[in-house]
């Protein structure tokens, strides 16, 4: 336990206020495909949720209306949710993680092992956060690009691969360092990554749904319990 929360940093310092969220466009939710292709047997949050169970809201039910018209009430609760018209008490709920923690070395004589963690969101919001993510790609590989090449950059691993290759053979008297000490995620400063998105217009389209759960101090649930320590960072 000590090393899980040794590995989650509290929070630095205070997140930039925004004083502009009021411009930030609604996003008109329609989850019916991204509902569908879920992977099954994902991992779940703390609600439990699986998958599959957001899925079969996606098929007819003929002669049953009720049925029928949940995706549409999905879609509207949804789009509510990552518009942030909702309670705030209900962000500090979505933004809950299940913490699994994979051993990446176990420990000499009586020393803890070295984990990885790994925190599981809910499978609503998850997929939400997919289908956003999908609206802005081409605005965030436009601004970001090639400072990332995760989102909205088509075969961005491949992009990396081969610029690094090419340069290699460009330039061999360059030397090229891989630093992978310690898992940084949960160390980079949130400031500093809020900093980056609100200081480019072009990406305040979904400001109030970032700040929505980046801003406070995500619970973290272990074995069905809220742990002492939060995710304040990354």
């Amino acid at each position: 336990m000590y090393t899980l929360r040794d590995k989650h940093l509290p929070r630095h310092g205070a997140l930039p206020e925004l004083a502009h969220l009021d411009d930030a466009v609604d996003f008109d939710l329609d989850l019916r495909e991204t509902y569908r292709m879920l992977p099954r047997r994902s991992g779940t949050g703390p609600d439990m949720l699986p998958n599959e169970h957001l899925t079969l809201v996606t098929r007819g039910y003929p002669g049953n209306v009720e049925a029928t018209a949940t995706m549409a009430l999905v879609n509207r609760f949804e789009s509510d949710r990552v518009n942030v018209k909702l309670p705030a008490w209900l962000y500090w709920i979505d933004a809950a993680v299940s913490l699994l923690a994979l051993v990446k070395m176990l420990g000499v004589g009586t020393a803890a092992p070295d984990v990885r963690p790994l925190g599981l969101g809910g499978t609503r919001r998850r997929a939400s956060t997919t289908l956003v993510v999908k609206i802005v790609a081409a605005e965030m590989a436009e601004k970001l690009y090639p400072v990332q090449i995760s989102v909205g950059v088509p075969s961005g691993a491949h992009a990396l691969v081969f610029g690094v290759r090419a340069m290699t053979e460009k330039t061999p008297d360059f030397v090229y360092v891989k630093i992978d000490r310690r898992n940084a995620y949960n160390q980079v400063h949130r400031a500093s990554i809020m900093d980056a998105l609100n200081s480019d217009p072009g990406l305040a389209a979904y400001a109030r749904f970032r700040h929505a759960y980046y801003s406070r101090d995500a619970p973290i649930v272990i074995d069905g319990r809220i742990a002492v320590f939060a995710s304040c960072e990354g």
